[in-house]
């Protein structure tokens, strides 16, 4: 016990003598400087994992907005296809419609009376 009071008192003694030459305190600046410097490459660090997250998000969000524009113009081709279809077929139809009422029009003016008085024709012109 009385060897380790004794290092204890020579570990003193060395520290004050160590603090008279400046010796001490220079390398418990260094260390507080190699600290600082352990702070800031972490918090470094950890500012390039944000940035890295947010370029994965950003990038992220280009391929989501790819998507989107790529199922907007493939609904723009189905409905541009619909009214182009729609202007090419409905007048079709409507003159198929017109051409039929002509004709009915057309066979009630010139065979008035045998439309009229038999059952078999008229129910055939009305499309009964």
């Amino acid at each position: 016990m009385e060897m380790i009071e004794e290092f204890l008192l020579l570990l003193l003694e060395v520290l004050e003598l160590l603090e008279f030459n400046f010796v001490l305190p220079l390398h418990f600046f260094i260390f507080a400087l190699e600290l600082f410097y352990f702070n800031l490459a972490s918090s470094e660090f950890h500012l390039d994992v944000l940035v890295l997250l947010v370029l994965f998000h950003q990038l992220l969000n280009l391929v989501i907005c790819f998507f989107e524009r790529v199922h907007d113009l493939s609904v723009l081709l189905l409905l541009c296809s619909l009214v182009f279809l729609f202007v090419l077929v409905f007048p079709l139809l409507l003159g198929k419609v017109f051409l039929k009422l002509l004709d009915n029009v057309e066979i009630r003016a010139r065979d008035l009376i045998v439309v009229l008085f038999d059952r078999s024709v008229l129910t055939s012109v009305l499309g009964c």
